[in-house]
């Protein structure tokens, strides 16, 4: 009977462990939320307005703008048309208009079907280290933690190793969530070696228990402006 009452007390200990750890993974105190937010609005404040991103521009790359004007801004020399993927692991492509190309600086603009080179439709950013930042402080290497602290909800994604891998799918009526107009999509990579935890083909969501050690190493490598429907 004494051996019994030893196993459960230990399983429930065990049990209140994970459950404790799964709450810490899960949400931050009022106090952490407060120091990791003027964090990322000195973060915002430091980066010049050039290469700020809001709700209709990259940069000086704006949804206003057509080639020739494009052309005004940046100089021909600096502007490259390419045949590109339409969408990532499509195999249709389309011509796209890249600023700066290899720098990381580099914008990627995609075109209306039916206005090339008139109306813009998506704009881009995947660069290595790019400098672009949005409003709310997101840029390349923003961590998976903070991208949840700014949206105030958990963030969904595919897992790595699959196609559309790192994508966001959902923002669980988060701050970030956009039900029309023009749209700020997100894209995550980490790098090194994946476990199964991550890998695979599954919707994972950031404040699952098996997600807390990769909540720092996950990392927002890509930002698009896209036309909603």
């Amino acid at each position: 009977m004494e051996k019994k009452y030893i196993l459960l007390v230990s399983a429930l200990c065990f049990s209140f462990i994970l459950h404790a750890q799964s709450r810490k993974n899960k949400s931050f105190s009022k106090e952490e939320k407060i120091e990791k937010e003027e964090k990322i609005n000195t973060k915002v404040e430091k980066v010049p307005l050039n290469l700020r991103i809001s709700n209709s521009a990259i940069g000086a790359v704006k949804f206003s703008d057509n080639y020739e004007e494009l052309l005004k801004k940046f100089g021909k020399i600096n502007i490259l048309d390419d045949e590109l993927p339409s969408s990532p692991e499509s195999d249709h492509t389309e011509i796209k208009t890249i600023i700066n190309i290899g720098e990381e600086t580099e914008v990627i603009i995609s075109w209306d079907t039916k206005a090339f080179h008139k109306k813009i439709s998506a704009i881009e950013v995947n660069q290595p280290e790019f400098p672009f930042i949005t409003k709310e402080g997101i840029s390349y290497g923003t961590t998976l933690e903070e991208l949840e602290v700014i949206n105030g909800a958990p963030i969904s994604f595919y897992s790595f190793g699959q196609s559309l891998g790192g994508t966001i799918t959902n923002l669980n009526n988060g701050k970030l969530e956009k039900n029309s107009g023009i749209k700020t999509l997100y894209e995550l990579s980490i790098d090194g070696i994946m476990d199964e935890d991550i890998s695979g083909v599954e919707t994972l969501k950031s404040d699952e228990s098996k997600i807390g050690k990769y909540r720092n190493k996950i990392y927002v490598s890509k930002i698009t402006l896209i036309i909603g429907k």
